[in-house]
């Protein structure tokens, strides 16, 4: 598979972006050949309150659970860096890379885009990877 030199962005699918405007938005990036999709946990916070993160990666888990071959055709990224507010993390839920939101993140991630993998990572190599140490690569 290719990787289109356009990517579609999602940060605002669900806060500003319906799910049924989302979905038109990814069934015609696939039309233009777009076909490398970037998400993040954290997408789907309103700024003003409201929404909640790991909104936008259900709506794109939606959008996959359709059928019609769209995972085999997407490129999926996703990212884990932010907070996700989520008080019963405790210190696991500040900003940063470690083991724990590798593991425990992108399993949350994972179910609520509906897929078994990621192509992805973006965080994960660039950020952080001295903090990781071997955790990273035993997944």
């Amino acid at each position: 598979m290719k990787v289109r030199r356009l990517v579609l962005g999602t940060m605002n699918f669900g806060p500003r972006t319906s799910e049924e405007d989302s979905f038109k938005i990814m069934d015609r990036a696939l039309e233009l050949g777009i076909n490398f999709f970037d998400t993040a946990d954290v997408y789907g916070r309103k700024r003003d309150g409201g929404g909640h993160s790991g909104w936008t990666e259900e709506i794109i888990g939606r959008w996959l659970a359709q059928g019609e071959q769209r995972r085999e055709q997407v490129i999926l990224g996703t990212k884990f860096y932010g907070a996700m507010e989520n008080q019963l993390e405790g210190p696991n839920d500040e900003p940063g890379v470690s083991a724990y939101k590798l593991y425990h993140h992108l399993n949350a991630s994972l179910r609520r885009l509906q897929t078994d993998h990621v192509e992805s990572l973006p965080d994960a190599p660039y950020r952080s990877q001295h903090r990781l140490g071997r955790g990273f690569w035993r997944l």
